[in-house]
């Protein structure tokens, strides 16, 4: 499984929770947050996915996150 269907399994496994990247690297033991960014921004480009400035409910910062609809 490659690195964008683990992001985006995670995010649909959490339905009604909202990631941050930095808490979605920290989840799936990945070591390069940017590479989290990347997928993020690009996933947010389908309709099964939101991107927006909210409260991450791993770690309580607010922030631009992530989660699926």
């Amino acid at each position: 499984m490659n690195v964008t269907d683990r992001v985006a399994n995670l995010l649909i496994g959490g339905r009604g929770n909202t990631y941050c990247d930095d808490c979605i690297a920290s989840n799936l033991t990945l070591d390069r947050r940017q590479q989290v960014q990347q997928i993020t921004a690009a996933l947010a480009d389908f309709s099964s996915f939101r991107r927006s400035f909210s409260m991450c409910s791993l770690c309580g910062r607010v922030t631009i996150v992530i989660h699926s609809n």
